[in-house]
């Protein structure tokens, strides 16, 4: 005789801070992420300033919570952009993929 229990859902994994990505740890996700940062500053992705030769440097990748859940975004920095003559940060969204792995929807 079989017995059927019911049981609750499974709770969905708890977002999780991504460790730093890297070309040679996460090669996928490093391409998207530079991709990205050459669609949302597509004219100087790779710009060094002719003051200081100071190019777009990866900073590592953050989870910002929401109320609706959490994402993980990679943080780059241009510390001093040729066009602004300023600091400049973009914050890039992770792939979806990447971003499930790591317990955001």
């Amino acid at each position: 005789m079989e017995t059927h229990i019911d049981l609750p859902p499974a709770a969905p994994p708890r977002p999780h801070q991504p460790l730093p990505i890297s070309e040679v740890d996460e090669p996928e996700e490093w391409a998207y992420a530079w991709d990205r940062l050459s669609t949302t500053a597509p004219d100087d992705k790779a710009e060094a300033c002719p003051h200081c030769d100071e190019v777009w440097q990866y900073m590592g990748s953050v989870l910002r919570p929401a109320t609706w859940g959490a994402t993980i975004l990679h943080q780059f920095r241009h510390r001093h952009h040729p066009r602004t003559k300023n600091r400049r940060y973009e914050l890039i969204p992770a792939s979806p993929a990447f971003q499930r792995r790591h317990g955001c929807k």
